[in-house]
């Protein structure tokens, strides 16, 4: 998209941003921004990015990080690979004033997803430097969008690794609410834990190795030689949620034998982080 001068660009970045909602307080879009960002539109069908940007170097960005996305108009899907049932599933719909991209800023590891374009849509990209520039300029994001891509990668690990995959969004967005994420640190006896969880990166010791995704608690007890060898990345619904979130999800109800035969229920497949199928092979930009 070609602009006659600075201020034609940065007037059409600040009408797409309208839904950033800057205060007037935050003011204008700096002169410094504007050259960083880029407007760009994409057509139905059309890969946008996939993320983690090191994923078969098929990635785009800079130092590490995927670009970040801000949806001004149309739909984005958001779309996994899960392992058990060998093909993608949808993660989440992206619509006007919604982000995506750039997780790997916020959540490490970041398990890989795809945005297709899923209407024509306009969009603001920011490059990595782009987004470091913008967050010191306007802070008060970081929190927000942050929020927003932890959000995003539990959707994604749900989906890809775990047997709630077969459980619609909108369900699992009511069970948002319910999950949440821990630290174990390495020497601690799981049995001390109460809830039950998922892995999402560590070792354990005192039963088989065990991959992200796997599942082991709560209603059935914690076998007491099972410690954290390292320390242990882990989601968890605490027990008196648990009814409710059965409720929502009966899928995980199915998961008592495996807990009293001591052992954590096997993730959804491999045990490394799930490789993408490209379905568009359209270019990004």
């Amino acid at each position: 998209m070609g602009f006659s001068s600075i201020s034609a660009k940065k007037e059409e970045l600040q009408s797409l941003l309208q839904g950033l909602n800057l205060s007037e307080n935050q003011g204008q879009i700096p002169d410094s921004l504007v050259d960083l960002l880029e407007p760009i539109a994409f057509q139905l069908g059309d890969l946008i990015t996939t993320v983690p940007v090191d994923y078969q170097g098929n990635g785009h960005g800079q130092s590490g990080h995927s670009n970040f996305y801000f949806v001004c108009q149309g739909r984005v899907r958001l779309l996994t690979f899960n392992t058990a049932k060998q093909q993608m599933l949808s993660v989440q719909l992206c619509q006007e004033a919604s982000t995506f991209g750039g997780d790997e800023r916020w959540q490490i590891p970041t398990f890989p997803y795809q945005a297709i374009a899923a209407s024509p849509v306009q969009a603001v990209k920011f490059s990595p430097p782009a987004l470091t520039a913008w967050l010191e300029q306007f802070p008060d994001f970081d929190q927000r969008w942050g929020q927003g891509a932890q959000e995003r990668q539990l959707f994604v690990f749900l989906k890809s690794l775990t047997s709630l995959g077969n459980v619609s969004s909108q369900r699992l967005q009511q069970l948002l609410p319910m999950i949440h994420a821990q630290t174990i640190p390495a020497g601690e006896s799981l049995a001390l834990e109460s809830g039950h969880f998922w892995l999402r990166q560590g070792q354990i010791s005192g039963q088989e190795p065990a991959a992200s995704g796997a599942e082991w608690g709560y209603p059935e007890p914690i076998p007491a030689d099972w410690t954290a060898q390292s320390d242990l990345d882990v989601y968890y619904i605490q027990p008196e949620d648990w009814q409710t979130a059965t409720a929502i999800a009966p899928i995980l109800e199915g998961h008592d034998s495996e807990a009293r035969r001591g052992k954590p229920l096997a993730p959804q497949g491999k045990a490394v982080v799930p490789v993408i199928c490209l379905l568009y092979t359209s270019p990004s930009p």
